[in-house]
Parts: structure tokens; sequence; C-alpha cells
């Protein structure tokens, strides 16, 4: 079993991301603190690290949803 690493997580998460040109630098930055403080929150509460990393993930949605989302703006 390996162990869950949330920095190669977040990093791979990130460069599914660059690879749409609908998302800026900065709009990745954001959605990237944003997951960070969710993994966080989750944490404090005594949740895994990976089991609030994927919290977190299906709070933000799928890469579709967060791509529709930011379209919109």
């Amino acid at each position: 079993m390996t162990t869950f690493d949330l920095e190669k997580e977040l990093s791979a998460w990130r460069r599914s991301l660059q690879v749409n040109s609908a998302f800026l630098k900065e709009d990745i930055e954001e959605l990237e603190a944003h997951q960070r403080d969710h993994v966080e929150a989750h944490v404090a509460q005594g949740v895994p690290v990976e089991e609030a990393y994927r919290r977190a993930l299906k709070r933000i949605g799928s890469y579709n949803t967060v791509e529709t989302e930011y379209r919109k703006v």
C-alpha cells in the first residue's frame, strides 16, 4: 500500500486543468487555494488527508463542471 501524497495529487489535478486554455494561471492558483483550504478544514475535523482531499474534489465538482462554471465568468 502506498502512502497518500497530497502534493503529488494536487500537482496532477493542477496539470489536468493546465491543459485547457479556458483556465488562466491565476484561475488555477485560486482553485488550488480553495482545494487546500477545504482539505485543511476537513483535516482539522479529524478526517484523514486522503479522504479530505477526495471530499474537496467532490465539492468543487468534476472537470467539466469547473470548466462550465469558469466559462460563465
